[in-house]
């Protein structure tokens, strides 16, 4: 039996730089991944497409290390995600008077264009911080 609509996918881009919490980033990937995997089995429809696209994001594509050593596997660069629906800051690992202003500007001038293309901006916590650039 046919679902009777097929919703779009809507894309959720997690933001990945060397001072993200791993944890977080990867429970929110994982979130948004199951979205809609009960389907089948609460409506007795055959199981649709996922309504959520997540995607871990980083200035490259290159795998890298977190502060604490744990590995990050970004599966776009930021020149790659062109246009988000969602875009998500895990926190970040830095000291409570660190100066993080001009830290990323790579990363905050992607965040305005995604801003400025209507993307929803969610933060946690300290990754509000990336926004002063």
């Amino acid at each position: 039996m046919p679902t009777p609509f097929a919703p779009k996918k809507i894309s959720v881009c997690l933001v990945a730089i060397p001072e993200v919490s791993v944890g977080v980033l990867h429970g929110f990937f994982e979130v948004f991944s199951f979205v809609g995997s009960g389907w089948e089995m609460l409506t007795g429809w055959p199981q649709g497409p996922r309504r959520f696209l997540p995607r871990i994001v980083a200035v490259n594509r290159e795998p890298f290390l977190n502060t604490v050593g744990l590995p990050i596997h970004p599966d776009l660069s930021l020149a790659e995600a062109k246009r988000a629906d969602i875009v998500i800051i895990p926190d970040l690992g830095i000291a409570r008077d660190e100066d993080t202003r001009n830290r990323w500007p790579e990363v905050a001038a992607w965040l305005r264009m995604q801003h400025g293309q209507g993307a929803l901006i969610c933060s946690v916590c300290t990754g509000s911080l990336l926004w002063r650039g």
